[in-house]
């Protein structure tokens, strides 16, 4: 099977049939039951995450039609691997339907990218009037970091 650039498949490590994001280490040995070391689920630092091949595929679709992934830390050109690949801390807590392991439901493709629903219009995804959309985004945008730099490091 081809192997996208920046993954590899995690067999060797004793997991078949899954991928891991490359240069990510455990910082200590990954829970059996979720695949991921102590670090937290909010901090892409320290992860260990495996998905399992499917995952991968389905990330690798809904990323096909938006521009290639830049380098970690360049600047957002909406790739979208980050949100296909699961959901940040903020749609978790708050989007229903979103799950680890899953696309982010607040996931939204206009003009050629991937933006964030939740910093787009976050009153769509919380159930809430429309005329707060602009302060409660830029909040949202904040805490994420938004802006700051591509934050999936998959190589």
């Amino acid at each position: 099977m081809k192997q996208s650039p920046g993954y590899h498949s995690s067999a060797g490590a004793g997991v078949v049939g899954s991928r891991r994001l490359a240069g990510e280490l455990p910082a200590r040995s990954p829970d059996p039951g979720t695949g991921r070391a102590g670090a937290s689920a909010s901090s892409p630092a320290g992860l260990f995450r495996e998905m399992p091949e499917a995952a991968w595929l389905l990330v690798e679709a809904i990323t096909a039609k938006a521009p290639p992934k830049p380098d970690f830390g360049s600047a957002c050109n909406g790739c979208g691997f980050c949100c296909a690949a699961e959901p940040c801390g903020v749609a978790r807590q708050f989007v229903p339907g979103a799950m680890d392991g899953a696309p982010c439901p607040a996931m939204e493709f206009e003009h050629g990218r991937f933006w964030c629903g939740m910093v787009r219009r976050p009153g769509h995804y919380l159930g809430l009037p429309a005329w707060g959309d602009e302060e409660m985004g830029a909040m949202i945008g904040e805490a994420l970091g938004a802006g700051k730099g591509c934050c999936a490091d998959v190589g």
